[in-house]
């Protein structure tokens, strides 16, 4: 504290020795003078003060006018003070030496303070504060105190808006602060700190010691958060580590001095209070500070000091605990291992470096956030660290192990201590000692149970490290624990058999001379054959069967099988077809003799069975390259070299498909009939009939087809098959022009399979034509309604069959009606005729409904012209006997009334037809309707009609 006084105590006097001598004053009286100013301190001499001081002193004895007498006696103290100043600056003396001006200025203020000035209505040169502060400043100068306290406090309480006002409390509070009044010290800093409108020059000194007197008075909250304003003052706007650190080597010698005086002053206001919890108390009261690293590292120092280890490491690792992201944090993280270290906590030295591991290891997010580059203090550390960690855990692990420890617990004892070791490799792939963990990692990961982690590190020292100390038997290693854990897994999964293979095959590379080599490739080979992957299998089996010196006769039996049913799977027939007579020749005297025969072994028969499959696929390649008369000739061979084989009766099967496919007809059917008399017991029999009927039918022998069609119908037990036998078949007794077999066979299609309708209605019309053929009306009239009563909404082919049948079917109400003559007595003959209209209209306008433009246009022509018949047979019905001409002749008019309604709805509906050209539509009956409306209005329809197109859609 005495250094910070010190330097307080000089600024203070600096500050009032800078003080002004002269304020502008006013004249009174003498405007014709110039305005007299004083040099300042540093400019007078004694003799030109004294000068000056005695014309003053005669121009006073002169003066009448008051107000120039007090301008005269203000200069005479001004003077004073200023050549008290000077005197004190030459003199090395501590004898008093402002007692001067003291007295004049003393003089002046008794004056002021009993009126005189108001009385003689005097208008001072300058306002009286300035007055109390130059005694003030004189009392101060000469080392008076009490009595400058005295005049700061006049001042004060007189002038608080005096621009004197803020220097006069700091110099009060100095002074309360010096004799240990602290509190009234606080109070008089706070009215000149910023936030109360103080001048600058004093707001951050008295922020400074009103942070001390907080602090003296034990008030460590509040002096906590006046320090750090004065941190602010000096540091900010820096916001982060870097620029905080910049701006702290900045400062000057006395600025640092005082920033570091707070730091320890809120270091040991923290330790007095709550340690590391005050400093998150202070941040949640004034906001984060770029400097709150220095708090921590501060209070942790002042533990130290104080030899409180274990608070000093809390501090340290407190600050990671809050700045976990921080690039300091490393650092403070050591700086606790230190502490731990210099305080002999072994346990927490390794917990500590434990957790420097987990904190900023190659896994964490501190690592990650950095792009891989921590820095080299992180990376020195780890390089440290993770050898120390893990050697002690392996070998905790390792007593555990002789101990006879729990299997769980020694297994989590390995697993710590491979933990270490892979964290080591991790992240320094390069370093020299890598081999030598990577090893001691497979040896833990191998003791804890963690099998795949291991053979991956078996593996890569055997083969990517190939230490010639562990290679070896690491590698064998590698082999073993795949196939373990291949075991294990079982064969819902394919991913250890994968490394089994890797690792087996690279063994066999780079330990060729090993004796246990052949095994390991004769091993992968089968694998790989039984896994599908087949390009591998053949390339290992020939490998093996290559390998020098060769394989045992059992590996070599074992390789060419695999060999053999590898290439075929590949496609490769006739490679696989030469393999497997190799298997043949080699084939074990016995069964039981053989080492290598192994489950799956297939017999001798089958190996021929294969055999006549590789040429039987053989011949498909060929097929595929559109070789079908070579793959006819092939397949002609197995039945010859192999007779007893599956494949041969498919062979000849085929033979007959593929001379059909070339339409070589005559030898196709030579062959499946060759194929029925040799096969009785194929399954593929049942297929026959329908191929001899497709060939009956290229040679147009329709009979024999359709017979081999029934013959389908018969034998199969596929009801789907018999219903496209039966429909085939009578298709081709209508092409043979067998209608009653026909009949019978369409007849029975209709009525025993409703599904598929399409195919269902078809049957049906095919029965109407051809009882329309063999001229049978009455079963014509039977399916034509059935092709309207079975009519499905929304199936386009049925709607028009059904059209078609309803079409048919009004042909004969329309002909009845039509037959109907009107005979006298005209009331029964017209009653039956209205009747049979009615029938053939209603008939007519169903056919409408179906919307079919080919049937539309004839119904609408039907109607229309069902009308124009009965007005035509109107007026050509019988007339009544004994008529006379009058009489006759009414009753023609009358007929005529009758019939004219008749005229005009046929007119309206043959014109309705003959508007269907509008649309696209023109036919048969929209022509016979223009016609028709020619005759009955032939001044508007008696001409020719020009038509663009005809249209056979849908209406």
């Amino acid at each position: 504290m005495s250094r910070v006084f010190r330097s307080l105590g000089l600024v203070s006097a600096l500050a009032l020795m800078a003080g002004c001598v002269s304020s502008g004053y006013r004249h009174g009286g003498l405007e014709a003078l110039p305005e007299a100013r004083l040099p300042g301190p540093e400019a007078l001499t004694p003799e030109s003060a004294e000068r000056i001081a005695q014309r003053y002193e005669r121009a006073l004895a002169v003066a009448q006018d008051p107000a120039l007498q007090l301008d005269i006696r203000w200069r005479l103290a001004d003077l004073a003070m200023a050549r008290s100043e000077a005197a004190l600056a030459r003199s090395d003396s501590a004898e008093p030496q402002f007692d001067e001006p003291i007295e004049r200025y003393r003089a002046l203020l008794s004056d002021y303070r009993e009126g005189r000035w108001a009385e003689d209505g005097i208008e001072p040169p300058a306002s009286p504060d300035h007055l109390y502060y130059q005694l003030a400043k004189a009392y101060a100068l000469d080392g008076r105190m009490e009595e400058a306290d005295r005049t700061l406090v006049a001042l004060a309480e007189q002038f608080p808006e005096s621009r004197y006002y803020a220097e006069a409390q700091f110099r009060r509070a100095e002074r309360a602060f010096s004799q240990g009044d602290y509190a009234a010290s606080e109070a008089l800093y706070r009215e000149l700190l910023p936030d109360v409108g103080a001048v600058p020059e004093f707001g951050q000194n008295a922020l400074y010691m009103r942070a001390w007197a907080q602090f003296k008075q034990g008030d460590y909250p509040e002096a906590l958060v006046s320090f750090a304003g004065v941190l602010d003052h000096l540091l900010l706007p820096a916001d982060d580590a870097a620029q905080l650190d910049r701006a702290w080597a900045q400062l000057s010698g006395a600025q640092a001095e005082v920033a570091g005086d707070a730091l320890r002053a809120m270091a040991l206001s923290f330790a007095y209070l709550e340690g590391p919890d005050s400093i998150g108390e202070l941040e949640r009261r004034i906001g984060a500070r770029p400097y709150e690293h220095r708090l921590y590292q501060r209070l942790a120092e002042t533990y130290r000091e104080q030899e409180r280890v274990r608070d000093a490491a809390d501090t340290y690792g407190r600050y990671v605990v809050e700045n976990p992201d921080s690039d300091l944090a490393p650092g403070f993280t050591l700086a606790q291992i230190d502490t731990y270290r210099e305080g002999r906590y072994p346990t927490l030295v390794r917990s500590t470096q434990q957790e420097f591991v987990r904190r900023y290891g190659l896994l964490s997010a501190y690592w990650f956030n950095r792009g891989g580059q921590p820095g080299s203090l992180v990376e020195e550390s780890l390089r440290e660290f993770l050898p120390v960690l893990a050697n002690f855990q392996h070998a905790r692990a390792q007593r555990l192990a002789d101990d006879g420890a729990g299997e769980e617990r020694t297994r989590q004892a390995f697993a710590h201590a491979a933990t270490w070791y892979r964290e080591f490799v991790a992240s320094f792939p390069d370093d020299p000692a890598v081999p030598e963990q990577r090893f001691l990692l497979a040896e833990t990961l191998n003791a804890a149970g963690q099998w795949p982690e291991a053979l991956d590190h078996y593996r890569r020292v055997a083969f990517d490290h190939r230490d010639p100390e562990y290679g070896r038997e690491a590698g064998y290693a590698a082999v073993l624990l795949a196939d373990e854990l291949e075991r294990r897994a079982g064969p819902e999964t394919d991913h250890w058999w994968a490394r089994r293979l890797e690792v087996g095959q690279q063994f066999a590379d780079q330990y060729a001379d090993d004796p246990r080599a052949t095994g390991v490739l004769g091993h992968l080979a089968r694998g790989q054959l039984e896994r599908g992957e087949l390009n591998s299998a053949a390339a290992l089996a020939q490998r093996l069967l290559d390998w020098q010196p060769p394989a045992s006769p059992d590996e070599q039996f074992s390789a060419w099988l695999v060999l053999g049913h590898s290439q075929f799977d590949l496609g490769q027939f006739a490679a696989a077809e030469r393999a497997y007579w190799q298997v043949l020749e080699r084939w074990p005297e016995t069964d039981e003799g053989s080492a290598e025969m192994m489950a799956g072994t297939p017999s001798r028969a089958e190996v021929r069975e294969r055999i006549a499959a590789s040429m039987y696929q053989r011949a498909r390649q060929r097929l595929d390259a559109d070789d079908v008369s070579g793959a006819v000739a092939l397949l002609a061979e197995i039945p010859q070299t192999l007779p007893n084989t599956d494949v041969a009766a498919q062979a000849q099967f085929d033979t007959a498909h593929y001379l059909m496919q070339l339409e070589r007809w005559p030898e196709a059917q030579q062959a499946l009939e060759t194929f029925r008399a040799a096969y009785p017991d194929s399954s593929l029999q049942a297929q026959i009939p329908v191929r001899l009927a497709r060939v009956y039918q290229a040679r147009e022998n329709w009979l024999a087809a359709a017979a081999e069609l029934r013959r389908v119908e018969q034998i199969s037990d596929d009801p789907e098959l018999q219903r496209e036998s039966l429909y085939l078949a009578a298709e081709l007794y209508q092409r043979a022009g067998e209608r009653s077999e026909a009949i019978d066979a369409f007849r029975r299609y209709a009525h025993n399979y409703p599904q598929p309708a399409a195919d269902r209605r078809e049957a049906e019309y095919q029965m109407t034509e051809l009882y329309r053929q063999t001229g049978e009306a009455d079963k014509r009239a039977f399916w034509l309604r059935r092709l309207v009563d079975g009519h499905q909404s929304g199936d386009g082919r049925s709607n028009y069959l059904a059209a078609f049948a309803a079409s048919e079917l009004a042909e004969s109400s329309f002909n009845a009606f039509s037959q109907i003559k009107l005979r006298l007595p005209l009331g029964p003959s017209l009653e039956r005729k209205q009747a049979a209209l009615e029938r053939a209209l209603a008939d007519q306008e169903a056919i409408l409904d179906y919307g079919v433009a080919e049937f539309s246009t004839r119904a609408s022509h039907r109607m229309a012209a069902i009308y124009h018949q009965l007005g035509r047979d109107l007026m050509d019905s019988e007339r009544p006997e004994g008529l006379g001409v009058l009489e006759l002749e009414q009753y023609d008019i009358l007929l005529e009334e009758q019939a004219y309604p008749f005229e005009e709805k046929a007119i309206e509906l043959y014109e309705i037809n003959a508007r269907r050209t509008q649309r696209g539509v023109y036919d048969q009956w929209v022509r016979e309707s223009f016609e028709a409306l020619a005759q009955i209005l032939p001044a508007r329809y008696g001409k020719e009609e020009q038509v663009a197109e005809v249209s056979r859609g849908i209406y």
